[in-house]
């Protein structure tokens, strides 16, 4: 949650993320955090930390943490989760993602910290059984290095957390929840992981010839290279955010937004992909005259020994002028279960950030 905040924040004008703190309502009662909160320390204190990282951002309404509609709506779960399953049906995903893998690592990591010196060793050994003693010693290392150096670190005893710990690799609303928010409330998608940026590409293969028009404009922008906020203090990414860093980058990004959300005219789409490919150079250009200036910041804030602060990769827009068979069943959940007539009937862009190392 962090670090894509980070990445983006100085893309979008808001932030929406998918609340991380369960509804207990909607979980069998043997899992429920409130009639069994010993087994929800770790990721309590996870998320409490996340969240306090968080507060300026959402106090300055940068940030909004929003509830997954379905948490409140059974049947509204049910039709999407459905149709995710019809959706992917014979569909070959690549589940072998780098960001969710790394997720899954560190959340794993997190179960091997509270056992005491004593017997790490002899857990690590059954648990790796092909591990030879120098990755078991490195991993003990590690470990070791973590329990001094993670601020979310549970320091207690494993024989005191109860008969477990819950374990979460949040990455956010499955495709049809997060369509069915965008569409209600006027946004669009944004993932880091490859396999949501597969199911977003197979969703689309049935839109129209009229939006195959906007393809040059997002060629434009995968030909670039853009920086992105990486490892840095929470609070600095906060401060660049709220000088108004790249603003001139978002308005460009929010007039293409309101342009598509509107339905062009047919016969004046292809002049304006062609104005909004030219301005994308104009905008770019001064977009890398702003990073250079945001690492010089980032050298006066925290040294040359602030590390790979700026991460490069690419910003790949997807557009969608006219919604797809997909998009229509989105449409027609919001109908069926709010009774909504007039509103945003499409969802016109979706962003897929593809790093080049990280």
């Amino acid at each position: 949650m962090i670090r894509n905040t980070l990445r983006f924040s100085l893309y979008a004008d808001e932030l929406l993320i998918v609340s991380p703190w369960m509804n207990p309502n909607c979980v069998a009662p043997k899992f429920n955090p409130i009639e069994n909160p010993d087994q929800y320390k770790f990721d309590t204190l996870r998320t409490l930390y996340v969240i306090m990282l968080l507060e300026p951002w959402i106090r300055a309404r940068r940030v909004r943490l929003i509830p997954d509609p379905g948490d409140f709506d059974y049947a509204l779960r049910q039709a999407t989760w459905e149709s995710a399953e019809k959706r992917r049906a014979g569909m070959k995903l690549d589940h072998d993602d780098p960001q969710f893998r790394e997720m899954a690592l560190r959340t794993r990591l997190q179960t091997f910290m509270p056992i005491p010196e004593d017997r790490l060793e002899d857990i690590l050994r059954n648990e790796f059984p092909r591990a030879d003693d120098k990755l078991i010693e490195s991993f003990k290392l590690l470990i070791r290095h973590k329990r001094e150096n993670d601020p979310i670190f549970v320091d207690q005893d494993y024989r005191q957390l109860g008969d477990g710990q819950m374990l979460f690799v949040r990455s956010g609303a499955n495709l049809e929840m997060a369509t069915y928010i965008c569409q209600a409330v006027g946004a669009f998608p944004y993932t880091n992981m490859r396999v949501r940026k597969q199911e977003i590409i197979e969703a689309s293969k049935d839109i129209s010839e009229v939006a195959k028009t906007w393809t040059p404009l997002s060629d434009a922008f995968q030909a670039l290279k853009f920086e992105f906020l990486n490892n840095v203090d929470p609070k600095f990414a906060f401060e660049m955010r709220e000088d108004g860093r790249l603003e001139n980058f978002r308005s460009f990004l929010r007039r293409v937004w309101t342009e598509l959300g509107g339905e062009p005219n047919q016969a004046k789409m292809d002049e304006l992909v062609i104005a909004f490919s030219d301005e994308l150079t104009h905008e770019y250009q001064g977009a890398k005259a702003e990073w250079e200036k945001i690492d010089q910041d980032l050298i006066k804030w925290g040294g040359t020994g602030v590390g790979a602060a700026l991460i490069s990769g690419s910003f790949m827009p997807s557009f969608w002028p006219v919604a797809g068979s997909f998009v229509l069943l989105v449409t027609e959940l919001i109908k069926r279960h709010h009774k909504i007539k007039n509103y945003r009937k499409t969802v016109p862009m979706s962003v897929f950030i593809d790093l080049d190392d990280g």
